[in-house]
């Protein structure tokens, strides 16, 4: 059963292979379960260093449901050829 649906987004310009500008990025959810409540960081963005000149988003999310809790940084890369890859993994 799924209970929610966490994502972040980059937006970013390319001039060739190479990432120029890293617009604000943003990060939304969807619980699929009453009950859980979700919150995030500010989405952070940035280029990684070359070669791999990528634009980067990153936002920690934090989730509580039925009296547990987790906190989880899901961050997603891109470059000149569109979506790169991706993560959430534990805080």
């Amino acid at each position: 059963m799924k209970v929610s649906r966490v994502s972040v987004r980059t937006n970013y310009q390319v001039k060739g292979k190479d990432t120029t500008k890293v617009y604000p990025g943003s990060a939304s959810h969807y619980p699929y379960v009453p009950g859980c409540s979700f919150s995030h960081s500010p989405v952070k963005e940035w280029i990684s260093s070359p070669p791999a000149d990528n634009a980067q988003s990153e936002t920690i999310w934090t989730a509580a449901c039925w009296g547990s809790s987790w906190d989880e940084r899901e961050r997603v890369w891109g470059d000149y050829r569109g979506f790169v890859g991706g993560y959430l993994k534990d805080e």
